[in-house]
């Protein structure tokens, strides 16, 4: 919401900004300004410790061109430019706060003394302004005092305490101790026969997805050679019979059985991998695909099991049941689908493993003979194949030549209608291959006390700039601090 509007050039190669003007920093340092924004640029592109996952796209402090973006100019104080090397049609989703480019003053940070300092004492352009922190307890924020451009909170003052235990974080809220929280499905009946309110997320918050590891496709940039690659494993690779292997797992998963199991009924069944009507890119037709390839039907996935090889079925692997801060519900996902599996022959045991080990295993490619559940955020697909899908991402659990070219061809298209048409091409890639197999969305319940906050519409990520929706009965402070000498 900085930038008031941007245009980009018929060939998608320059891109401008328009910032909003009159947007104060807080504690009367200075205005938002171009400036600001080269400076967090260069810091999420140069800093050692950094979430953005572009820095080889951008100019790099030396001054070196960046592998999509060449230049970045300010024009006057409310103005940039950007300059690319290709079409990139996705540049200002890559500018975006989700993707990790946090916007930071650039005079406050030089005379803070660096990123201890601000981090110790931040400013920042929304509605809360920092005032004291008590880490790892708690910090302390405060309405700003004058009408913000985007809102006004109802609440003038916000305490945000960090807390791991769901537990400890559900007896606060039921003795009063705090008045908005997050705690797993369990524990909602119980709050709502305390006369607590229980808020669904209005999007989800994430995928519930199946993958097979070691299904990495030897071609690829990172895997070429290694030792990662397993093709031995019945559900490797793009062949007819691996596809068949992978379709008849997934055909033999009772999603309405599980769905009770975890959700209470309430999961909303995912179609496509990565892929979300609200997120855009979507056929109308992928439900249909969808219940032809992945629709409950053990008498099916038994024939394709049999006509890919395996008319005995499939044993001696594992399912990877990854503990985090003692939650079970990854285990129950396991048992419950392993036991369906069980009736088309398919004997597979359970390996329990802590989160860190993980992903490890993860970073290192060794997850070749281990079934894994795991859930991929609320965001852009192509950002999820970035991430899960192209084989030089982060975290990826499947990779294929096709796929790759698919997901780096996309990358450089520079008409939006193409670009569209050429994502639909790889969610048709996923769904027919069954790459991955989708399982649920999942919407987030909070918690909060009813006798404070009235209304809280959150779209589930939970930070600092999202606490400011939350209504009170009486409404918003109405300028409450031109009100303290009364």
């Amino acid at each position: 919401m900085l930038a008031s509007g941007w245009e980009v050039s018929t060939d998608a190669r320059t891109w401008t900004f328009e910032l909003r003007e009159g947007v104060p920093w807080h504690w009367d340092h200075g205005e938002f300004m171009s400036k600001d924004v080269i400076h967090s640029l260069h810091r999420a592109v140069n800093a050692e410790v950094s979430e953005f996952p572009h820095k080889d796209r951008f100019p790099q402090q030396d001054g070196s061109p960046g592998r999509i973006v060449e230049r970045v100019e300010t024009i006057g104080d409310y103005k940039i430019r950007f300059d690319l090397a290709v079409p990139y049609v996705r540049l200002f989703k890559a500018l975006s706060g989700s993707e990790g480019l946090f916007i930071t003053s650039k005079e406050y940070f030089e005379s803070a003394g660096g990123a201890a300092n601000y981090a110790n004492n931040p400013i920042g352009t929304g509605p809360y302004e920092f005032l004291y922190s008590k880490y790892p307890e708690f910090t302390l924020w405060e309405f700003v005092r004058y009408d913000h451009y985007r809102v006004n909170p109802h609440f003038g003052e916000l305490r945000l305490h960090f807390i791991k235990d769901e537990a400890t974080r559900f007896a606060m809220l039921a003795t009063l101790e705090a008045d908005i929280t997050v705690v797993g499905r369990g524990l909602t009946s119980q709050a709502s026969q305390l006369g607590l309110l229980v808020i669904q997320t209005t999007l989800p918050t994430h995928q519930l997805n199946l993958s097979f590891g070691g299904n990495y496709i030897p071609g690829t940039l990172t895997f070429e050679g290694s030792s990662a690659v397993d093709e031995s494993l019945p559900w490797y690779g793009s062949s007819e019979d691996a596809i068949k292997v992978r379709r008849a797992l997934s055909k033999a998963i009772d999603r309405v059985a599980l769905n009770e199991s975890l959700y209470d009924g309430k999961g909303h069944t995912a179609h496509v991998s990565l892929f979300h009507p609200q997120l855009g890119s979507w056929r109308d037709d992928w439900e249909g695909w969808y219940q032809r390839l992945h629709g409950y039907n053990p008498e099916e996935a038994s024939r394709l099991l049999g006509e890919a090889g395996f008319p005995d079925g499939i044993d001696g692997y594992k399912w990877v049941v990854v503990y985090v801060n003692g939650s079970t519900e990854s285990g129950i996902v396991a048992q419950i689908i392993l036991d369906q599996w069980e009736e088309i022959g398919v004997d597979i045991g359970i390996q329990r493993i802590q989160r860190d080990d993980w992903m490890a295993k993860l970073r290192d490619k060794e997850t070749a003979g281990l079934v894994y559940a795991w859930r991929s955020p609320w965001q852009p697909a192509e950002t999820s194949l970035e991430q899960y899908v192209y084989s030089e991402g982060s975290a990826v659990c499947c990779s294929t030549i096709e796929l790759d070219r698919l997901i780096e061809d996309l990358s450089s298209e520079p008409d939006p209608m193409s670009y569209d048409e050429k994502l639909m091409e790889i969610g048709e890639v996923i769904l027919n291959t069954a790459a991955i197999i989708p399982l649920f969305w999942e919407y987030t319940d909070v918690i909060v006390n009813p006798n404070v906050v009235a209304e809280y519409k959150t779209n589930g990520i939970l930070h600092i700039h999202d606490w400011e929706y939350a209504k009170s009965e009486w409404g918003p402070s109405d300028r409450w601090w031109e009100r303290l000498g009364d």
